[in-house]
């Protein structure tokens, strides 16, 4: 099974935090232009379990969506998925108690992503425009396999 982790992105230049679900993180922070964030003010949050990083996802977006803010520069997506940054303390705390509710899924928190991206800030435009390609590549497969089982559900009448 593949693994999953949520990341939690600040922004460099606005109190806005971004929260998501990413296969690989690096990837993904580079897709949505890795200059915007603060990598030594961001969290990575993985765990052995898929479904439990999952629900974990769903739970900080509705328990904290009333602090749901929209950037002043909007990114290439995941728009909605943006909070303002005075909620992280409340955020990475909920993160610990929810922990709890998922025994042996080894959840782990990583602060100051700098230090461990491969991705740097400085990174070419060129780098940051393949990995948003890649990504796109990898979404658009995602939402074809979900249609073809879709439709493999359909013909089986389930």
């Amino acid at each position: 099974m593949t693994k999953q982790s949520l990341y939690i992105l600040a922004f460099k230049d606005e109190a806005v935090i971004k929260v998501g679900l990413a296969i690989d993180p690096w990837l993904r922070i580079a897709a949505l232009g890795s200059a915007r964030f603060d990598l030594g003010a961001s969290y990575l949050v993985q765990c052995r379990d898929k479904s439990a990083v999952r629900t974990l996802e769903r739970m900080l977006k509705t328990f904290f969506t009333d602090h749901r803010v929209t950037p002043e520069k909007e990114l290439s997506s995941g728009n909605t998925e943006t909070f303002h940054a005075s909620i992280l303390p409340e955020m990475l705390q909920a993160i610990e108690k929810l922990s709890s509710i998922f025994p042996g899924s080894e959840l782990k928190i990583q602060s100051d992503l700098s230090s461990i991206a491969p991705v740097r800030a400085g990174a070419s435009k060129n780098g940051a425009d393949h990995a948003k390609r890649v990504w796109q590549r990898l979404y658009a497969k995602r939402v074809s396999q979900r249609l073809y089982e879709q439709i493999d559900r359909s013909r089986n009448g389930l």
